[in-house]
């Protein structure tokens, strides 16, 4: 089961193409990378890109209640967001509870290099697996992927993690867009 970026408002449509591009990344059966995997898409932004922590703890809660029913599924959740949120402390809490229940939060650390400390939230947190973009070259970070110390610690103490966790291809994907056309893109996310 993975959950992909959006939560529910009226409607799961994507109306700018971000959500559809990176599932099409994801579950595509010709070269997405995990196809075989059970998707749950939610709605947390409008089409002027806002959001409100409300809509993620509504997506989390549900997230929480649906592993505990089935707790036989491995459960990783995909953000290809992030923000200047380090004073949110209920969307930190809830993510700490997210991982208290055994479920992965992996989350993109944001298009902001090549300046150190510019890992957005979610990403910086210790307890959330940091995906940044690998150059071209494939032997280090891209300039525009985000890259610094994680800004908070996990419950016991320990801080300072330097992010991203993990490095992937992210120069010129291939995807989908809106009108089903394959493009290619490139970002964290």
């Amino acid at each position: 089961m993975l959950f992909v970026q959006k939560t529910k408002r009226t409607s799961a449509v994507d109306n700018l193409g971000h959500g559809s591009f990176i599932l099409s990344l994801l579950a595509d059966p010709n070269f997405g990378i995990i196809p075989e995997a059970n998707f749950h898409i939610f709605r947390i932004f409008t089409d002027n890109q806002v959001s409100f922590t409300s809509w993620y703890l509504e997506a989390f809660n549900y997230l929480i209640r649906k592993t505990r029913k089935e707790s036989s599924n491995p459960t990783i959740i995909n953000l290809s967001i992030g923000g200047p949120d380090h004073n949110d402390h209920l969307l930190i809490d809830k993510i700490i509870e997210l991982a208290e229940n055994n479920i992965l939060l992996v989350s993109a650390v944001g298009n902001d290099g090549p300046t150190y400390g510019s890992v957005n939230t979610p990403a910086d947190l210790d307890m959330v697996i940091s995906v940044g973009a690998l150059n071209e070259n494939g032997d280090g970070p891209a300039v525009f992927s985000s890259r610094g110390f994680s800004k908070y610690g996990d419950k016991n103490g320990f801080s300072g993690s330097v992010k991203p966790d993990l490095l992937g291809e992210a120069n010129n994907l291939l995807g989908y867009d809106l009108e089903a056309n394959l493009i290619t893109l490139s970002g964290t996310s």
